[in-house]
């Protein structure tokens, strides 16, 4: 809870700069999610052989706002669900839902006047959240740790559509989400 306050902080202090700057944007991305190195392919294969499925792959969705400081830099916020990890077997499932909030530095290269590939260097707050059908057992853990990503956006004047690859860690865990979404220019 203390660390979702810090990041609404962090998001409210930057809220005045972003409407201030070159020109702001919000948006929302819509992608699949995949935790990488969680579980192996022997470890899905043994699971598999007892009746047990791992399902590490999800849908995640992105809404985001930032502010262009010049047509090279930007900074961005995010906030995000990462969607999950299904563990489904006879004595039960498993689901553990992750969420992010975040803010990034930009780097643009426009290639024209409506096209732009860039990346993005970020500190995240992360929070992980797991159930159990078969029992009332909760987990919740909780960290803050570094993304990166890079996509590219192509502009037609107030609105952008944007593909995008971003790697989050979760102190040992690597999840990648690959999305495409819809920003708005002011």
């Amino acid at each position: 809870m203390k660390k979702t306050l810090i990041s609404l902080s962090l998001i409210a202090a930057l809220a005045p700069a972003m409407a201030n700057a070159a020109g702001g944007y919000v948006g929302a991305s819509l992608g699949q999610t995949n935790y990488e190195d969680l579980f192996t392919d022997e470890d899905k294969d043994a699971a598999a052989s007892l009746g047990v499925s791992i399902d590490d792959e999800d849908t995640g969705l992105k809404l985001f706002g930032g502010a262009n400081f010049n047509e090279f830099v930007s900074m961005e916020a995010h906030l995000a669900t990462l969607g999950g990890v299904t563990i489904e077997g006879r004595g039960g499932n498993v689901e553990i839902e992750t969420g992010t909030v975040g803010a990034s530095l930009v780097g643009h290269l426009p290639l024209g006047d409506h096209f732009k590939l860039f990346g993005k260097f970020g500190v995240h707050f992360w929070n992980a959240d797991m159930n159990t059908s078969s029992s009332s057992i909760t987990f919740t853990d909780d960290g803050t740790d570094t993304f990166f990503g890079a996509g590219a956006l192509y502009q037609m004047d107030k609105f952008s559509i944007r593909g995008e690859f971003e790697r989050y860690t979760l102190d040992e865990i690597d999840v990648d989400f690959i999305s495409v979404g819809l920003a708005y220019h002011f």
